[in-house]
């Protein structure tokens, strides 16, 4: 093989060198337009390789009879080797050589080399055993098992004994999706988003190790696991699994580990499905993987517990990208969506919203991101922030740096979920736009949506953006006459608009229940504050204060209730329970907290005082945190002559009592700050204390 190599090689480099000059030629002369030169080199081309076949066929007939010439072409020095090692078998004669080479050809795909197996395996097109697929489709696989037998020999023929989709019955509604990305691809973010749509989604990280069912446990560690009987024992063992069950859970997205893994057979029995290819950079999928988990599996179709880590960097990246091609190769182009979060595009949401099957919204939510940390009981304390309210009216400068950040270098994990009316037009009577203090006027934000939100926060947390849009529950008529008769003056009007923005907030903490319950499950800590909340200097609650569980609330601003602009949630459960409370609550058991509200003595009709009455019904424990403990208020944006500032209220005694002292001294001692007084009021004590720093906008 060498000698005919060593021979072969110029031959072929001499004919390419011809080829290459008749190119240029014929380009050429293409390019000045002689059509004459072009005709007649084609015409040469033509004749002369006619010629050539000829006389080499010719050639060949005549060294076929020629015993010496064959000698010295197919075993080049055999009668000198035979001659220096006599009886060596193997040192093959030229008609030795012959023989083998006619039965090759007689036995196409049977040669008995390595070298020529691997050859034929690359070429071949695997044939179906059982087989789902179309004739297309295998193509792919085929190419497939070609590209993985370059780094692990033989594995087309175990992809050509597969029974693809083991014992599940194919189904052809297509109505659950799959997810055909590896792990560590932004799964979880996508598994975040669906939920936010409202899909039933499974994966393989999200859920205590007891409450992931029977079928995906069993998958797990199939994948993960060495079989005591080897590949084969593994792959029999997959033949015999049936994947319909992962359809009978149900789930409308199925997505993580083992779905790659196993792609094939899920689609084998789903072929109708629509698949979501979630996708990064090889080379950095894998050290995100191995930093992950270093016992991960190889991304590879039924990997029967190989793993990732002993691979080299340059074969796991190589059979990375097989995969996404076999995927992109079986799956019709109409039926496949790709992600990929990490190359810095712009992910077209409304897109991925239609796709899932939840239509194009006007406002669309945040495609979650969410971090790579680890979540559950490992290392780090979760804490959670819920954010409420409307966009337009949302501070976040403080929140970000005095909160989130300092949460973030106490080694806490952080999760944000902002629950926000994107509506230019929504109409909350604390809105306040407009307002008149002196000669400065009540401004709203600098934002108007999550999506511009959103580059204020920085990266190692999880964010969620839910564009809220109420339902606007009926809101029931004795509430909103309750809530009259503690300010006739303002009107019923005043008192109806209150109401139901009462029950708007009510429906907003729902929802926060609902996103933070994905990506955490709820966090060992959570915080829920209002969109206009302020922090007046950086805050890590005191743990020291806190028991293990336990629901906790100023004991400022509690206006004769408990203090409903900020809650700090002690467990996983305390969360979940105060989020869906109220609204479940006010539309459910509405008799009993209109008959506590009117009976208290002195009577108060406020959302402070139905919250306590809610938590008292539920012997929910309320604790109280101080002023100095809690440096966090509601705030405004007032504007003059074109510059803003930050100002919290401080005419009300329950705000006022809400500020720290230390706080009130840096404001108007570090900071340079000013009172501002609304326009024509008598009262000795000013409406709003303002940091004298512009806010830019």
């Amino acid at each position: 093989m060498l000698a005919a190599t060593a021979f072969l090689t110029p031959m072929k480099d001499i004919f390419q060198f011809l080829e290459d000059t008749t190119m240029v030629k014929i380009t050429h002369a293409m390019g000045v337009g002689d059509f004459s030169a072009v005709r007649s080199i084609f015409l040469l081309g033509v004749f002369g390789g006619l010629a050539c076949g000829i006389v080499g066929a010719s050639l060949m007939t005549l060294l076929a009879y020629w015993p010496a010439a064959i000698e010295v072409l197919l075993a080049p020095g055999s009668a000198q080797a035979q001659l220096e090692n006599p009886g060596c078998d193997l040192l093959p004669s030229a008609t030795e050589v012959g023989d083998a080479n006619a039965d090759v050809a007689a036995n196409a795909g049977q040669a008995s080399c390595l070298i020529q197996q691997r050859a034929d395996t690359g070429k071949a097109v695997i044939e179906p055993r059982d087989s789902p697929f179309s004739p297309a489709q295998w193509q792919c696989i085929s190419q497939y098992g070609a590209s993985v037998d370059a780094d692990l020999p033989g594995f087309s023929r175990h992809l050509e004994q597969r029974r693809f989709g083991g014992t599940g019955k194919a189904r052809l509604d297509g109505s659950v999706i799959l997810g055909a990305g590896f792990g560590t691809t932004a799964t979880r973010s996508l598994a975040a988003f669906a939920r936010q749509l409202g899909l039933d989604v499974h994966h393989c990280k999200q859920g205590k190790r007891e409450e992931i069912p029977e079928f995906w446990m069993r998958l797990m560690n199939i994948t993960s696991m060495v079989d005591p009987k080897g590949l084969d024992g593994c792959l029999s063992t997959l033949d015999v699994v049936n994947f319909s069950e992962a359809f009978d859970q149900g789930n409308d997205l199925l997505l993580d580990t083992p779905m790659a893994e196993h792609f094939l057979d899920f689609y084998a029995v789903s072929p109708q499905s629509k698949v979501i290819l979630t996708n990064r950079n090889a080379v950095d999928w894998v050290k995100a993987r191995l930093q992950w988990d270093e016992t991960m599996v190889a991304p590879l179709h039924s990997p029967c517990g190989m793993k990732l880590a002993p691979m080299s960097p340059e074969m796991a990246v190589r059979l990375y990208e097989a995969h996404n091609r076999l995927v992109r190769c079986i799956v019709p182009p109409e039926k496949l969506t790709e992600i990929n979060v990490f190359d810095g595009s712009t992910l077209d949401v409304p897109a991925l919203s239609d796709f899932l099957g939840k239509g194009r919204p006007e406002f669309p939510p945040l495609f979650p991101r969410v971090s790579d940390q680890r979540w559950g009981d490992e290392a780090k304390k979760d804490f959670a922030i819920c954010i409420t309210g409307q966009i337009r009216r949302l501070e976040l400068k403080t929140k970000v740096e005095r909160l989130i950040r300092p949460l973030m270098e106490s080694n806490f994990r952080v999760v944000v979920a902002l629950v926000l009316d994107p509506r230019a037009t929504a109409s909350y009577i604390h809105r306040g736009a407009g307002e008149l203090f002196d000669d400065f006027v009540v401004v709203d934000g600098n934002f108007s949506s999550l999506q511009q939100a959103a580059e204020m926060f920085p990266s190692g947390i999880t964010l969620l953006g839910d564009a809220f849009i109420p339902h606007d529950y009926p809101v029931d008529a004795r509430y909103v006459e309750d809530l009259y008769s503690q300010l006739p003056e303002m009107g019923f009007g005043y008192a109806s608009h209150r109401a139901q923005s009462h029950m708007r907030q009510w429906e907003a903490l729902e929802r926060c229940g609902q996103l933070l319950i994905s990506p955490v499950s709820h966090a060992n800590y959570t915080l829920r504050l209002r969109d206009d909340s302020a922090v007046l200097e950086p805050f890590v609650p005191r743990l020291d204060l806190l028991d293990e569980s336990g629901l906790y609330a100023p004991a400022c601003g509690s206006f004769g209730g408990v203090n409903d602009k900020f809650a700090l949630m002690v467990g996983r459960g305390t969360a979940q329970h105060y989020f869906a409370l109220s609204l479940d609550m006010v539309r459910h058991r509405f008799d009993e907290i209109h008959q506590l509200m009117v009976s208290s003595v002195p009577r108060r009709c406020n959302p402070e005082h139905a919250l306590k009455i809610m938590l008292d019904l539920n012997q929910t424990k309320i604790k109280t945190l101080e002023p100095d403990d809690v440096p966090i208020v509601p705030s405004k944006n007032l504007r003059r002559d074109g510059k803003t500032y930050r100002c919290i209220y401080t005419l009300n005694d329950d705000y006022n009592a809400c500020i720290p002292d230390r706080s009130r001294v840096h404001i108007t001692d570090v900071e340079g700050g000013f009172s501002v007084r609304k326009t024509g009021s008598q009262r000795a004590r000013p409406d709003f204390l303002c940091d004298g720093t512009e806010l830019g906008f």
